[in-house]
């Protein structure tokens, strides 16, 4: 799985060589496999052991060529394939939202939020979804609404006033972020 610890694998046992019985013995080395080493940080083969480090918020197939070579310079290779589950994070707060002034009868207001970002977006295609969940004020609005990260603001006809507003991100898995507040003020007219 993403983010998971080290894995730890016993590969002393792939290769073998019928020469080893008459004083022949096998080198072995790790390589990644070009275009299929993104899901590790990094790995290590000591003795017969092979250490596979995950890289963080990544996921796919990864593969590692194992290569024994005897000291005649024969060689043989195998692989190490490994399948890393992506796991959903959660998406975070990464900014603020400034506080908003508009006037009494003001036509709709539409701001961009850019306070939230989610590590799925660039590694899982994940989506997220904004929307208000506290509303100290809502008399003071006709609507308050999002279309993709834009929000738009109608204030109700000759409303004015103050109102606080906190603003979450859900993602497509339903984790949803901290909030964000900012205060909305309608000046009378």
């Amino acid at each position: 799985m993403e983010d998971d610890a080290p894995l730890l694998v016993d590969v002393s046992n792939v290769f073998g060589d019928i020469d080893i019985a008459t004083g022949d013995s096998l080198s072995v080395v790790a390589t990644g496999v070009p275009g299929s080493t993104d899901v590790f940080d990094s790995f290590s083969l000591v003795g017969g052991d092979l250490t596979m480090v995950f890289a963080a918020n990544q996921s796919g197939v990864g593969s590692i060529q194992l290569t024994a070579t005897d000291t005649a310079s024969a060689t043989v290779a195998a692989f190490a394939t490994v399948s890393v589950a992506a796991v959903n994070d959660a998406p975070f707060v990464s900014g603020s939202i400034s506080n908003l002034a508009m006037t009494e009868d003001d036509p709709t207001l539409i701001t961009a939020i850019t306070a939230f970002d989610d590590v799925d977006i660039v590694t899982s295609a994940d989506v997220l979804s904004l929307s208000v969940t506290t509303n100290t004020n809502p008399g003071l609005f006709s609507d308050v609404s999002f279309s993709g990260t834009d929000m738009n603001i109608t204030l109700a006809p000759d409303a004015n006033g103050d109102a606080i507003l906190t603003v979450i991100a859900t993602d497509i898995a339903g984790a949803t972020s901290a909030g964000v507040t900012f205060t909305v003020s309608a000046l009378g007219v």
